[in-house]
């Protein structure tokens, strides 16, 4: 009888016990939360700091969010967190008062929050997703905003820069630079991406070139539609990459991933826009003439930001053709058979308007009178007819040697014409010469300032020049009297407008910069 009744009471405590557990499984987990350090907040005046602790003894809220990954799939999720505005309006701020927010997470991940997202979305600092405390990689905090990319779901947040509302103005747009045409005259980088061994532009070196100020943020705007900013400080440590997939990228060697921009069209830095020619084409409006396809001029200047009456067209060899806005309708941004960009227009306009090689846009002076003003620089001749090569190797340089080539001379710089008149055995001769400026040269190897330069033929006889030498009528000559010079020994002359030859050098070979 005993063993009877404790065997029923055995079975009731089992049986409480089952039931007890699947009552505890079935409700939600109460999680006590507690992380060591505070999140700062940063980018105004009275710049403070605030325990994770504190944030978790803070309201809460529940929400649920829908994002979009990279390649398009949606995600829902379930998050619990302190919105953002609850700490602000703690310190008497507000997230209406912001104009961007800047998410920063403990591994180097950072990302801006576009304007319109700030003003219109709560920004949750989540600490559970799906009713489970965050991932042990993913802690103390999750951002998460309904109705965005994942790239705003930052983890490991520590830091969240705020930008007040007129901080973010941005100064209008003054000049376009299509980035293929800078790539093929630039210094390019080897980058290794993946598996592939590819060549891209140091974002600091154009920087530099194209005086980028350095409070200035870049904004992106990508093929797919996909508009990022990133500060000056994590542009300029990396790199465009020009060749290979996902072209051009905005990449750098310690980048997380997630910061990377791929196919973009343009990237604003303050007044200067840089714009892929290739994405422009693939992606905005397009019409064809002449049986050629490229991108809508309107719909170009509209993705660059420019405004204005007329716009300045300018190729890589300094040809220039000013086009009133009402014309561009008739124009396209368009690769030709030699894999150059270009500016083409219908058979209602000039050939001139067209520019081969097109290097840069800006807003142009002529305003609406301009239907096609075209600009050549005065007294020079562009040397389409060339066939010689040569090779003139200049030492010295900051960064080493360079090899400056017939090839190079004719896509970058002018052909001067230069008349001579020296004395010669009592008598004069005169001489007609084209060639190039060697200040010109000095100045596409950015040399600014030296002290002189020694010049060397090919038979090794050498002349030095002081700095004051060196003047605006002297010239690398490759043309003399309409002539091609075709002398192995003599393809290229240093040549000055004086009296005497004494220091005029054949055979131009080597420059050594003092």
């Amino acid at each position: 009888m005993r063993n009877s009744a404790m065997k029923k009471v055995s079975l009731l405590l089992i049986a409480l016990l089952i039931l007890s557990t699947a009552c505890t499984q079935s409700e939600p987990a109460d999680f006590n939360y507690s992380y060591d350090g505070s999140l700062k907040i940063t980018g105004i005046e009275d710049a403070f700091e605030i325990a994770y602790d504190d944030i978790f003894a803070m309201e809460a809220v529940t929400k649920t969010v829908q994002s979009v990954t990279s390649s398009g799939e949606e995600v829902v999720n379930e998050v619990k967190g302190v919105l953002l505005n609850t700490i602000l309006q703690s310190k008497g701020l507000n997230q209406s008062d912001l104009s961007a927010v800047r998410l920063i997470a403990g591994d180097g991940y950072e990302i801006d929050v576009p304007p319109e997202v700030v003003a219109e979305k709560d920004i949750i600092l989540a600490y559970e997703f799906d009713g489970e405390p965050l991932a042990e990689d993913k802690q103390p905090l999750r951002s998460a905003i309904d109705g965005v990319r994942t790239m705003y779901f930052v983890s490991q947040l520590q830091e969240i820069n705020l930008s007040p509302a007129g901080n973010d103005e941005q100064s209008a747009t003054q000049k376009v630079i299509i980035l293929e045409t800078e790539a093929s005259d630039s210094e390019l980088h080897d980058y290794t991406y993946y598996e592939s061994n590819d060549q891209a532009l140091k974002v600091a070196e154009l920087f530099q070139k194209y005086n980028i100020a350095k409070d200035s943020t870049t904004k992106f705007v990508a093929g797919d539609g996909f508009e990022k900013t990133e500060k000056y400080e994590v542009l300029s440590g990396g790199y465009f990459k020009v060749t290979g997939e996902n072209v051009p990228l905005f990449i750098a060697p310690d980048l997380p991933k997630g910061m990377q921009v791929k196919n973009f069209i343009t990237a604003s830095c303050g007044q200067v826009v840089f714009m892929s020619a290739a994405q422009a084409i693939a992606n905005l409006p397009t019409r064809e003439i002449d049986g050629v396809s490229g991108a809508k001029l309107e719909e170009v200047i509209k993705a660059s930001g420019l405004d204005g009456d007329s716009y300045l067209f300018a190729a890589s060899d300094n040809y220039q053709a000013e086009i009133a806005q009402e014309n561009l309708e008739k124009g396209i941004l368009c690769l030709d058979d030699s894999g150059q960009y270009k500016i083409k227009f219908d058979q209602s306009m000039p050939k001139s308007a067209g520019v081969k090689n097109i290097l840069s846009i800006a807003v142009g002076t002529s305003g609406k009178e301009a239907s096609s003003v075209v600009e050549e620089p005065p007294a020079a001749v562009f040397d389409e007819g060339l066939t010689t090569n040569w090779t003139i190797t200049f030492e010295g340089l900051s960064d080493g040697s360079f090899d400056f080539t017939s090839e190079k001379a004719a896509r970058k710089l002018e052909l001067i014409e230069l008349e001579t008149t020296f004395t010669k055995d009592d008598q004069q001769i005169t001489d007609t010469w084209e060639g190039y400026r060697v200040l010109d040269v000095l100045n596409f190897l950015k040399v600014t300032d030296f002290n002189g330069l020694v010049m060397t033929a090919g038979d090794g006889y050498q002349i030095e020049y002081s700095r004051d030498e060196i003047d605006d009528k002297t010239i690398f000559a490759v043309v003399k009297n309409g002539q091609e010079m075709t002398d192995e020994s003599n393809l290229v002359r240093l040549v000055q407008d004086t009296e005497f030859a004494s220091k005029w050098l054949k055979g131009v070979c080597k420059v050594t910069v003092k």
